[in-house]
């Protein structure tokens, strides 16, 4: 599966900006299979391996957001602005 950042109202560079939404494609059916809003604005994300794999945010706050990536619910927020980078994230086995 294919985990993408979108927006509504997008336009040429708008790309950098994140988005509101994570839109999830199916790349052998080759079509979108899920869809869900985020509860922050999210800048970068990264999906984890596995039986229960989860979706990190950096959200506009630079906090960590988790999410099941499966469905869509939002599991916690890690704060105090826990990112060094905010788009750099790398999701170990």
């Amino acid at each position: 599966l294919i985990y993408m950042l979108m927006h509504a109202d997008g336009k040429n560079g708008s790309h950098k900006s994140g988005g509101s939404e994570i839109w999830v494609f199916d790349p052998v059916k080759q079509k979108r299979v899920e869809r869900f809003k985020l509860e922050t604005w999210g800048i970068s994300i990264e999906v984890t391996q596995g039986k229960t794999p989860l979706l990190a945010v950096v959200n506009a706050d630079y906090d960590l957001d988790v999410y099941d990536a499966g469905s869509g619910k939002h599991i916690r927020t890690i704060g105090g602005r826990a990112m060094e980078s905010p788009y750099l994230l790398h999701a170990a086995r």
